[in-house]
């Protein structure tokens, strides 16, 4: 996801993304997609009330978004939503990024 994050990056902006911020932004559209999308599927209609009480439980059903930072799930308890398969640790080696166990 990553990968093909920075290839649209790339696309739309003539250069590759230089920060941090761009793709926490693209996950964030993501995820909200994927909620939007389920929030709609239940027949309410964007822009009332029961829409937005709609998404706002879609958020919280959200499983298993994967991103470019991180696979996002969210519950009303866990409002982070990026668990333990987004952490990985890496060495330099040689110049190079190394993914260690």
């Amino acid at each position: 996801m990553a990968l093909a994050f920075r290839a649209a990056y790339e696309k739309a902006n003539g250069e590759p993304p230089s920060d941090a911020f761009s793709p926490y932004a693209f996950d964030g559209w993501l995820v909200f997609m994927d909620a939007a999308r389920r929030a709609k599927a239940t027949g309410a209609v964007p822009g009332t009330q029961g829409f937005r009480n709609a998404l706002r439980e879609a958020l919280f059903a959200t499983r298993d978004v994967v991103g470019t930072h991180g696979i996002y799930s969210y519950t009303p308890a866990d409002r982070h939503g990026v668990d333990d398969r987004a952490r990985i640790l890496v060495q330099i080696e040689n110049g190079k990024y190394k993914l260690l166990p």
